[in-house]
């Protein structure tokens, strides 16, 4: 849903704002989504954490165990498993609200049936949180580091160095993923601009707001 800015702040101040939060995992959706809800009360509602608790499962690292990596012979059907979970639980995000709303999406959802993508670019301002070079790496070191459930969406390539072969795939997801997050966006915020010690919530709102 593309909107004016007039239009942006008429909807926020009657109380009838939905914004969506797209892009890499650990880029920032979760930290400004939750900056946001503190400084004008937006409803938030976390779509891994609902999916989470759908599963019966207490942490994130729980969640990475559950899902596994691409190379195990579970993967395929968990990882179909949770895209189907992902989207159900996705639509129905904005029945939980009559608020101003903010929609925390997995980084998967860019795989999400065309049903529920529709329905978020119908019902919601779909916002990218857009990583730039400088943040690759850091993304690439965090997911090594502390795996959250992944979906490969068939990117990984076996190896005989597993760990090597999915090194080797995570930057070429990433770039794939980028395509598709902008291709998917009403808007395009930088991640940099979230992470700045100047950056306020009302300049994010009106970063959002001039699309």
């Amino acid at each position: 849903m593309k909107l004016s800015r007039d239009e942006f702040y008429a909807r926020l101040n009657a109380g009838d704002l939905r914004l969506t939060f797209i892009g890499m995992s650990n880029i920032g959706k979760s930290f400004t989504a939750m900056r946001l809800r503190k400084s004008h009360g937006f409803d938030l509602y976390e779509v891994d954490e609902a999916i989470q608790k759908s599963l019966g499962l207490k942490s994130m690292q729980e969640s990475a165990d559950w899902m596994g990596f691409p190379y195990e012979a579970t993967y395929a059907k968990r990882e179909a498993e949770y895209l189907t979970l992902e989207s159900k639980l996705t639509a129905q995000a904005f029945d939980k609200s009559d608020k101003n709303l903010i929609l925390d999406t997995t980084g998967s959802v860019i795989y999400l049936d065309k049903q529920t993508r529709d329905l978020l670019s119908k019902k919601s301002v779909i916002v990218h949180i857009q990583a730039g070079p400088n943040n690759l790496a850091r993304l690439e070191k965090l997911y090594f580091k502390s795996p959250k459930p992944l979906i490969w969406n068939g990117v990984y390539k076996d190896g005989c160095d597993r760990t090597q072969a999915l090194k080797d795939a995570y930057p070429n997801l990433l770039a794939s993923r980028m395509d598709a997050y902008n291709a998917m966006a009403d808007v395009n915020v930088k991640a940099s601009l979230l992470f700045e010690g100047t950056t306020t919530p009302e300049t994010i709102l009106e970063t959002i707001a001039a699309g």
